[in-house]
């Protein structure tokens, strides 16, 4: 089993032992414009699947993508580095002349345990956001179908997608959402009534 690191400056790691608390960040904060956002072939799958579909409304994209804006502006992440070695990269990165906290996903989960609020602990998949499906590679291809195939049913699939560029990183996510994933009003406003067994919801 792999280690779990965190490189932080010396004030996060004051922070840390002063509160005994990890430090969540929204993910629209984050340096990376693309937080939050899907690949251009996720939506392209995701389109077909649902054209193909007789139970899905057309303006479901716009619903979908609604969602999306909810999710980056309504989900915080503590993230970690999954390695069994210290990594350069990530000291320049993100150790900012500070230290590593090492620890594993068994820690992780006991720290957690008393925990009132919903946290998840998700892998980053690292995904090309740029091509159409028929340019990705067969490896590139079958990521991208295990994504969709858990993103049907959990639409915080958003908030751990990362560009390819960004694979050293092999990030370990740990997601605290704060989210009424789209408001009554939001409904509306793209025409969205989705009916679910005959049922509006």
């Amino acid at each position: 089993e792999e280690d779990l690191w965190r490189y932080i400056s010396l004030d996060h790691l004051a922070n840390l032992l002063r509160t005994e608390e990890l430090l969540f960040r929204r993910i629209s904060c984050f340096s990376d414009p693309f937080e939050g956002s899907v690949p251009k072939a996720f939506v392209e799958r995701r389109r077909e699947i649902y054209e193909e579909s007789d139970s899905h409304p057309d303006h479901l994209p716009n619903v979908l993508s609604a969602v999306n804006k909810k999710v980056r502006d309504s989900v915080y992440a503590n993230c970690w580095h999954r390695s069994n070695i210290e990594s350069e990269a990530m000291w320049e990165h993100y150790g900012n002349s500070g230290v590593a906290v090492v620890t594993d996903i068994d820690s992780i989960f006991e720290s957690l345990e008393k925990e009132d609020q919903t946290i998840l602990i998700k892998e980053v998949p690292y995904l090309n956001y740029y091509a159409s499906y028929d340019e990705l590679s067969v490896e590139e291809q079958s990521t991208l179908k295990q994504v969709l195939e858990y993103a049907s049913s959990d639409l915080l699939a958003p908030a751990i997608m990362k560009r390819k560029s960004f694979k050293h990183e092999n990030e370990v996510r740990l997601l605290r959402p704060e989210v009424e994933l789209i408001s009554e009003r939001e409904y509306e406003d793209v025409q969205a009534n989705i009916e679910v067994d005959d049922q509006e919801w």
